[in-house]
């Protein structure tokens, strides 16, 4: 399972002179976890991203198939699963 908070700090204020680590969390905008749906070397999951809106709710969830857990990292997971979720929204 691969787990990922997003958290919004200010940047004003006292904060910005502690180390990183011991700074205060000002809001949390959303959360994202994967769950393994197999099993061996290539691997489907499972997403769920949520928003921290009013109603808190599950605001995309998909599933992502075929990824190498030998050579892509969480990173890469989580790439895929905002891709599957968003698709591109910036152009390059």
């Amino acid at each position: 399972m691969v787990r990922v908070s997003i958290v919004l700090e200010s940047a004003m204020g006292s904060d910005r002179d502690r180390p990183l680590g011991e700074m205060e969390i000002d809001m949390i905008a959303g959360t994202g976890s994967t769950v393994n749906q197999s099993k061996g070397e290539v691997a489907d999951y499972r997403y769920r991203i949520r928003k921290w809106t009013a109603d808190r709710g599950i605001w995309k969830s998909g599933t992502v198939t075929g990824h190498n857990r030998r050579t892509r990292g969480p990173w890469d997971l989580l790439f895929l699963c905002l891709l599957d979720a968003v698709g591109e929204r910036n152009l390059r």
